[in-house]
């Protein structure tokens, strides 16, 4: 078993836009796509 590394970072690291990237894409096959995801748009806080 690996040991787990927390990390603390920013938007800008590589593996952190990734991991952003993957979970769009989880995303978009649970609710269908970018068009119905607007709806959860007020939940999204930058």
């Amino acid at each position: 078993m690996s040991e787990i590394v927390f990390l603390r970072c920013d938007g800008n690291n590589k593996d952190f836009i990734e991991n952003c990237r993957l979970l769009d894409a989880d995303l978009d096959l649970r609710v269908g796509k970018i068009i119905k995801r607007n709806k959860y748009a007020q939940y999204n806080l930058n």
